[in-house]
């Protein structure tokens, strides 16, 4: 079974949009789609496509899926305000006196894009099988809704809600914020779910650069927060990937001792960019988006050879 993993990143999910067209090019149709914050929201967006199509999963015409997702990006999100909208300062200050903080910015663009572009139907006649991961804000636990939930596309808007950035989710009266806090690559939920094959597609690199974020802008501080906790998580999800593969038979057979008992060896491929994408959610243009398009498609084709 092929699962595609792809990670959390903010606006930096142009790139993911680009590498899943060379993917695809490739010959790769997942089966299963997890997602982290903008990586759950492409993910939807994926299985909406797959579900719109209304045909069995080897029918799916693939390249219509990567080239709609890609005019997706390039058509809805162009600025700043087609996802968040500023709070005024004073609102703010009074928010956080009264006891009533809720976000430096306000979603409402982003939960009426996702809602104008993607229905519950199309996702329920999808053949694929999708995980979207977020955190309860009460316990600290990870949750990975799937379309069975009830108000599922809420758990989608939810696993990208930045802390502090952004507004919680509340379902069921119970606030919940981006997935990211626990976790940003869901390999793990990935392997468990018994895939062979997986591919993930990162948002950063291996290793952070030097960053063009200005630590005294609120948001491109929390968001370079984020940067460095992701790059973080993320390598350690792929250590622990390859810490599986050492110490499992080479042959494929089922370990039937040691710590990784019941596993076996699998595949990863992980496309992600070389260098840092130095792109912030509260100051993008246009041409930022077709660059992380470009960007991903062409790192993707050079992984993939």
């Amino acid at each position: 079974m092929n699962a595609l993993v792809l990670s959390g990143g903010s606006v930096k999910g142009a790139f993911q949009a680009g590498a899943m067209k060379a993917l695809i090019e490739k010959g790769f149709h997942p089966s299963f789609l997890y997602g982290i914050s903008v990586g759950s929201l492409n993910a939807t967006f994926i299985n909406n496509e797959a579900g719109k199509q209304n045909v069995p999963l080897q029918s799916l015409d693939w390249n219509k899926i990567a080239e709609n997702l890609i005019t997706f990006w390039k058509e809805n999100v162009r600025k700043p305000s087609d996802l968040i909208t500023k709070r005024n300062f004073m609102c703010l200050a009074l928010a956080i006196l009264r006891g009533k903080f809720n976000g430096i910015t306000d979603t409402k663009p982003l939960r009426e894009l996702v809602k104008r572009v993607v229905t519950i139907d199309n996702i329920s006649r999808s053949p694929l099988k999708q995980k979207a991961g977020t955190v309860n804000f009460i316990n600290g636990d990870i949750i990975y809704a799937d379309p069975l939930y009830s108000d599922f596309l809420d758990f989608v808007i939810a696993s990208s809600a930045i802390p502090i950035v952004m507004p919680a989710m509340l379902i069921n009266s119970t606030p919940y914020f981006d997935g990211g806090l626990r976790e940003i690559a869901p390999l793990k939920p990935a392997i468990q779910s018994g895939a062979d094959s997986i591919v993930a597609i990162l948002c950063q690199p291996e290793k952070l650069g030097t960053s063009g974020y200005s630590y005294q802008n609120p948001i491109q501080l929390l968001e370079r927060m984020t940067d460095i906790m992701c790059n973080e998580i993320e390598n350690n999800d792929i250590e622990y990937f390859n810490d599986i593969n050492k110490c499992v038979p080479e042959d494929g057979s089922i370990a039937t001792d040691g710590c990784h008992i019941g596993k076996r060896k699998l595949k990863l491929i992980v496309i992600r960019p070389e260098n840092e994408i130095e792109v912030d959610i509260s100051s993008f243009t246009s041409k930022d988006i077709f660059d992380m398009i470009d960007l991903g498609y062409n790192t993707a084709k050079d992984i993939l050879k």
